[in-house]
């Protein structure tokens, strides 16, 4: 069942991973991400080095609006009213630089797919969501893009894939919702709706009735 809300998600904590970075990996040590403006702080909270920065993440020319990372913790993505988003690891900083959008980028997300994830077999995506009126979806071990999702020209406030890898809901200005088939980039569903933070009801069931 599809149970994710069309709202903001900003996911501060890196989730349990396959990846044992020694030097930020003491006892399951929890890790936190600060926003400084334009700058990204990884630090660490637990263990031998409490409270201290094990990485400063700089190249956004602009406020950074949301960061997420992907499933295991292998990438950290960004976003930016520098219009971009970036994908960064914690050993090398900065991946890939996502460049398309022509206006602020309010939010991203993940999709729950590639290694480490419950849907290992489908590729891992990276959706970005921007005022100019369309969501973006990048390959995000190539950094190439996907697709470019638009319905209308309203702002894109919110993002929400589906468990199973296969659908991307987008919320734009007005209540509307955006449907959107992650295996062909095809609009499968539009609604609008009065109030955006109660179409969780009507993202469960249209994921029921997909499968």
């Amino acid at each position: 069942m599809w149970i994710g809300r069309i709202t903001i998600l900003l996911q501060h904590a890196l989730p349990t991973s396959k990846y044992p970075y020694p030097f930020f990996f003491i006892l399951r040590s929890i890790h936190n991400i600060y926003l400084h403006t334009r700058l990204i702080y990884i630090c660490q909270v637990s263990g031998e080095k409490d409270n201290s920065y094990i990485r400063k993440l700089e190249g956004h020319k602009d406020e950074v609006n949301a960061i997420c990372w992907s499933p295991g913790g292998r990438y950290l993505a960004s976003c930016s009213d520098d219009s971009t988003a970036k994908i960064w690891t914690v050993e090398e900083g900065l991946k890939f630089d996502l460049t398309g959008h022509v206006k602020e980028i309010f939010t991203l997300r993940w999709t729950p797919t590639g290694a480490d994830s419950p849907n290992p077999n489908i590729p891992l995506y990276l959706c970005t969501a921007s005022f100019d009126g369309t969501v973006k979806v990048w390959n995000g071990e190539t950094g190439q893009l996907v697709y470019s999702l638009a319905r209308d020209s309203q702002p894109v406030y919110s993002l929400a894939p589906s468990p199973d890898g296969k659908w991307l809901a987008s919320g734009s200005l007005g209540g509307k919702i955006s449907i959107w088939s992650l295996g062909s980039g095809e609009l499968v569903r539009y609604i609008c709706i009065l109030f955006i933070l109660t179409c969780g009801d009507f993202l469960s069931h249209f994921a029921d009735s997909r499968n």
